[in-house]
């Protein structure tokens, strides 16, 4: 998933985000993305991606929408266009002061990665969590293969995996994961990994249910009515939580690893 907040170029994303649209689905075009923001000319993208035109204050809003730009995601794109546009100091000045605490809050790093190994067991997410920052001495496997209940020899050859595309290195004699967001995006694979995935995932929920008795262990559970012309706007929401969750979370001292699952639905 793309996330604009990972540029300071608006042209730059633009320019990734009709990529990954045409690698998804060959069949999209400038013009479609026209059609989809309103616009009139069915070349505009390309002619602001080639930087033959500027975003006038509508236009920002009309391709932030085009693109299902979360809030959080608008609101940056916003002040990146503004920013990227200024012509004089004094403008530059002030939109990078209205961009700054929008940065802020930004993932400091986030890697993408098109290896099914990063969502094949979903302990995986957990393990990764568990062995940051600490001395590669001090890992007993079994320890945390008991703790995450899967078999040490699997925990290993996870690790292993890890080890070899990048998302878990040694360094200074201790475990590193260098990036906050991890992002799994292959156009090319079918989505039948990720559901196992996130199946496995429900099912661990469902054995947190079964320890009432666990002081750390909460399930909520919500029903509401809504449009369906508004699922958007919930699904934004649902993301904007998980990231404020994860805001929380970097200013917290690292004593165990929690997980959130969140699923929305219409019934």
């Amino acid at each position: 998933m793309l996330s604009v907040q990972s540029f300071n170029d608006y042209r730059k994303f633009l320019r990734e985000y009709y990529l990954a649209r045409k690698a998804s689905a060959p069949g999209y075009t400038y013009a479609r993305f026209s059609e989809e923001a309103g616009l009139g000319a069915p070349n505009y993208l390309k002619l602001v991606i080639d930087e033959k035109r500027n975003l006038t204050v509508a236009n920002i809003h009309q391709f932030a929408l085009a693109m299902n730009l979360s809030r959080s995601d608008h609101q940056y794109f916003e002040a990146l266009v503004l920013l990227n546009q200024a012509r004089g100091t004094p403008d530059r000045e002030f939109y990078e002061q209205r961009l700054s605490p929008l940065r802020a809050g930004r993932p400091k790093k986030t890697i993408r990665s098109q290896s099914p190994a990063l969502v094949s067991q979903w302990f995986v997410p957990a393990a990764l969590l568990s062995l940051h920052e600490r001395p590669t001495a001090e890992v007993r496997f079994t320890d945390l293969s008991r703790k995450l209940g899967v078999p040490a020899a699997q925990l290993e050859s996870a690790i292993e995996q890890m080890k070899k595309i990048n998302l878990l290195k040694v360094q200074d004699g201790r475990f590193l994961v260098d990036f906050n967001h991890a992002v799994y995006h292959d156009p090319k694979t079918s989505n039948l990994l990720q559901q196992k995935y996130l199946q496995a995932q429900v099912e661990r929920s469902m054995l947190a249910a079964r320890r009432r008795s666990d002081p750390y262990s909460k399930l909520f559970s919500h029903t509401f009515t809504m449009s369906r012309a508004a699922f958007q706007k919930y699904r934004d929401e649902v993301r904007e939580f998980l990231d404020r969750m994860t805001a929380v979370s970097e200013g917290d001292p690292a004593e165990a690893v929690a997980q959130i699952n969140i699923q929305l639905f219409v019934v």
